[in-house]
Order: C-alpha cells, then sequence, then structure tokens
C-alpha cells in the first residue's frame, strides 16, 4: 500500500486544534502548530477530493512544510549536498517580467521551474513564488504573505534527515574532501516547525498581535512529503499528455540522476522538459507542478477563493 504521506492542504478553521500528547517529532513544536496535527488522519479527506465547508474569508498568507517536492531554497543555506542551487534547475522559472526576481534561473526549487505550491500561492491573489524561510534576502513583508520551512530530504521520521548526514559525511567522506566541518544535516521536521514558531514571533512583531493572529489563523498550510508515492501511484501521469512518464529529463539515463548528478555538466539533459512528467529522477517538471496544482485547486481548494 503507498504512502498516505503525500501533498496535505489544510485551512486552519477546518484543523483539529488540539494538543498533542503523544508525538514523535517534537511535542512542544507540534502544539505551536496545533491546527496541524491531525494532518496525516486528514489526508484522506483532502486527497479524496470531498472539500470541507465553505470558507468566507480569502487566504491571507501561504504556509509550507515538508521536502523537496515544496523546499522553495531552504536548502541553499545549509551545509549540505541535498541541494539544487545549480543549474540546470530553475532554467524554465520565468517570472522576471512580473516582478518575480527570478528569470531562467536556479531557486532551490527541485525542478525546471516553479513548484505546485508557487501555483497555488499565485491562485489565491499572493505572490507566484512562495519565498524560504532562511533566505537571508527575504524580509517579513514578503513572508507575511507566505512563507515556506521545508528541506529537500526530510523526512517525518528524524531518522530520514539523518540518513543524509550519515551517507554525506560517513559513506562519501565529505568532511575530509573539504576539510571543514561536517555537513550539516538538512531540516527534520521538528526544525521547520521551530521555525515557524520563531516566524509567528516575527510576524506578531511586524504586524501586530491581531493581525498575526488573524493571519496564522486564516492561512492555508500545506504539508507535503513522501509525495513521490502518490506521484507514482495515484496521480497517472500519463493522463495528461506527457510524452516520456518513466524518466526524468535531466541526465543521460533520467532514473537515477538528481542533484548534483544533475548538474549542468549532466549530458542529454532534454530539451523539451514540458515533454516529461519528470525533471529528474525524482522530482516533477513545472508542468506536472502545475497540473497538481490545478488538480487541488478545482477538486478541493477552490472553496477558499
Amino acid at each position: 500500500m503507498a504512502s498516505q504521506e503525500n501533498l496535505l492542504v489544510l485551512h486552519t478553521r477546518h484543523g483539529a486544534a488540539r494538543r498533542c500528547n503523544s508525538c514523535t517529532i517534537g511535542e512542544e513544536s507540534m502544539w505551536f502548530l496545533a491546527p496541524v496535527v491531525a494532518f496525516l488522519h486528514l489526508s484522506v479527506v483532502v486527497l479524496s477530493g470531498e472539500p470541507p465547508a465553505a470558507a468566507k474569508a480569502k487566504v491571507p498568507a501561504l504556509i509550507v512544510f515538508g521536502d523537496s517536492t515544496v523546499d522553495t531554497g531552504n536548502n541553499n543555506y545549509l551545509s549540505t549536498l541535498v541541494r539544487s542551487d545549480f543549474a540546470p534547475y530553475g532554467r524554465d522559472l520565468q517570472l522576471a517580467a512580473a516582478g518575480g526576481g527570478a528569470g531562467g534561473r536556479p531557486t532551490g526549487r527541485f525542478s525546471n521551474g516553479r513548484l505546485a505550491v508557487d501555483f497555488i500561492s499565485e491562485a489565491f491573489g499572493l505572490p507566484p513564488l512562495v519565498p524560504a524561510y532562511l533566505d537571508p534576502t527575504v524580509n517579513m513583508s514578503s513572508l507575511a504573505a507566505g512563507a515556506c520551512f521545508a528541506s529537500a530530504g526530510a523526512g517525518y521520521d528524524n531518522a530520514t534527515s539523518d540518513l543524509f548526514d550519515s551517507y554525506f559525511n560517513g559513506v562519501l567522506g565529505c568532511a575530509d574532501i573539504h576539510g571543514a566541518a561536517r555537513l550539516q544535516s538538512v531540516l527534520p521536521l521538528w526544525k521547520e516547525l521551530d521555525y515557524f514558531k520563531e516566524y509567528t514571533a516575527r510576524l506578531r512583531s511586524f504586524r501586530g498581535d491581531d493581525a498575526a493572529a488573524e493571519t496564522l489563523s486564516e492561512a492555508l498550510y500545506i504539508v507535503s512529503m513522501g509525495t513521490n508515492d502518490f506521484l507514482e501511484n495515484y496521480y497517472a501521469p500519463a493522463a495528461h499528455g506527457f510524452e516520456n512518464v518513466k524518466a526524468g529529463c535531466c541526465g543521460v539515463t533520467g532514473v537515477f540522476e538528481m542533484g548534483y548528478m544533475c548538474g549542468a555538466r549532466s549530458p542529454l539533459t532534454c530539451a523539451d522538459a514540458s515533454k516529461f512528467a519528470f525533471w529528474d529522477a525524482i522530482h516533477p517538471t513545472e508542468r506536472l507542478h502545475r497540473a497538481i496544482a490545478d488538480a487541488k485547486m478545482n477538486s478541493t481548494l477552490y472553496v477558499f477563493l
């Protein structure tokens, strides 16, 4: 049975606000994000396309947690090899004319362009790119409308993040190669939630307690982890007219290249990524991300417009 740990969307007014007494990923951090503590139980309802009761308030912000499927660039600011802030990643991300500040350059997104969360943000009239919380160039004015805390390589289990630390530092001996300190692990979910707690304090300082409370209570929260199981077993990208749904656009084979193996020096990267469901061996192309966002907006999220 495929994992239910996939793209999950929650609006706080529909979330079950309760204290988490048996959490394994940081009880206090999880309690701070009370509306999301029941996300594993609610995922079945959300993915079934059965919309919750209609909401009257427009979504003021998009808050994102998860792994590489929704990381908009946080890993750029970690000492990790699990990153994609180099070509050809981002080569088709064209938003310069619209003031998005990207324009076909790598941003740390594991795709050739925008992610589903970016399209969802734009659909709600919010900025077309969800800013990475760890980006030092992003100010609270931008973060007030949305913030991404996701980290490529993260998982619900802390051990998932630790695997990358162990692999790169132990098996590959990166500490010896670089002659520096050991590489930092990617952000585990509990750390993402810690940063969210910090964010809420900054938001209160920036907007005031009442305005910040309203933003946080009406925001749309997205949690995406283990999404590849969902894509491969449920979404059936072949139904959307992709010419290739088996291999990624990037690399010689398209079946194992990702990250640094999908770099500018990687030969035979396809010329037209829109024909492919996947950009590298794991991550969707911008076209598939758009299709996923459209499906969510049409089946579930339209009630928040």
